[in-house]
């Protein structure tokens, strides 16, 4: 097989690697008051229940982001080869996954954490666990379900650029925002449909995610995809927060998230002067994101079942924290470590080699 022609490295964007911190952030903020939740006070869990919910957040903005990664690199190339696209996302994603979805399955079976099937292991594998009901969807590792519709988008993608060559991706966009609108009704008539299938959000999430390709698209160009005034943002979160406390339409709210998460994100992306301190203290989180993503779930809920059985530790949400995430941290930490640089760097990069050989 002959060696590809170098190409130039695209230019790494250390603000994506903030934006992934914030995203990360939001997750584990989420996942970890529903670890302790249930040690509280009713009436503090009422209270503290609204801010943390910001926190499922966390993944639109993921999907938001890995939209625009991709095809900002499509951009920057101007050509695309589905068999390396394939190859290049597979080996970005699946060593560590397969890595941590096997350490967990082994605990499983040893009766040390949760309980698993072949068929949930066998459905992961595929990335096709997603379109199953609940004990498979959340089966192994919860946090696993985006993973399974990540790697549909990628699945897509090629099919997406074909439609953005003929029509234009602003034209695609309000396509599938008529498809996700129309399937969300649907749903919403048909309740049968999101009870058979666990995850009926692929079609609004997929929305997102060519929203983060037009940001791309118009950040390669050099010009906005939304309005500049502060006022649309302020709508947007507006229209978030209405959604949110009133309990609104899931579809009203998902699109007003990605809405108000897109505009921050572009203009964020344009900022002009050098990273602020706070900017560079979330870069190395963001940069380990996927890993920490990856790893965290299953230890938070570990931790606190194990170490809460040892510990009297306050029906308080102060020292639930103090005392449950530095424990959750410590035993999660070498894991993040090994799985970023063993697997998503060094795995990723001897695949990529063995490849090109």
């Amino acid at each position: 097989m002959h060696k590809p022609v170098a190409k130039p490295p695209l230019p790494h964007i250390l603000r994506l690697d903030v934006l992934r911190a914030v995203a990360i952030g939001l997750v584990v903020m989420i996942h970890f008051y529903w670890s302790i939740r249930g040690e509280l006070p009713l009436q503090v869990d009422h209270f503290w229940k609204p801010f943390f919910a910001w926190g499922v957040n966390g993944v639109p903005l993921f999907f938001l982001i890995s939209g625009f990664c991709i095809h900002f690199s499509f951009m920057k190339s101007g050509m695309l080869s589905k068999r390396d696209f394939y190859w290049r996302r597979f080996t970005r994603i699946y060593p560590a996954y397969f890595a941590s979805m096997m350490f967990f399955a082994i605990l499983a079976i040893l009766k040390i954490s949760g309980a698993i099937s072949a068929k949930q292991v066998l459905l992961h594998v595929f990335f096709i666990h997603n379109f199953f009901p609940a004990p498979v969807f959340y089966g192994i590792n919860a946090p696993y379900w985006s993973l399974a519709i990540e790697f549909q988008f990628y699945l897509l993608y090629p099919l997406l650029l074909v439609f953005r060559y003929k029509y234009g991706l602003k034209n695609c966009l309000a396509a599938v925002f008529l498809l996700s609108l129309g399937y969300a009704a649907l749903c919403l008539k048909y309740p049968i449909i999101s009870a058979t299938v666990s995850n009926p959000t692929i079609v609004p999430d997929w929305y997102g995610w060519i929203l983060g390709a037009c940001i791309a698209e118009a950040y390669v160009e050099g010009r906005p995809l939304f309005p500049w005034k502060g006022w649309f943002v302020a709508m947007a979160m507006i229209l978030m927060i209405t959604y949110n406390c009133l309990n609104g339409w899931n579809f009203i709210l998902k699109l007003s998230v990605y809405l108000f998460f897109g505009a921050l994100m572009q203009n964020y992306l344009n900022w002009c002067n050098p990273l602020f301190w706070w900017e560079r203290t979330l870069v190395p989180l963001g940069v380990v994101s996927y890993s920490v993503y990856l790893w965290h779930y299953p230890f938070l809920v570990f931790v606190h079942g194990k170490f809460g059985s040892v510990f009297d530790v306050p029906a308080s949400l102060l020292w639930q924290t103090a005392v449950y995430l530095p424990l959750t941290v410590l035993c999660t930490g070498p894991f993040v470590l090994m799985s970023y640089f063993l697997l998503e760097r060094r795995a990723m990069k001897w695949m990529r080699k063995w490849r090109s050989a």
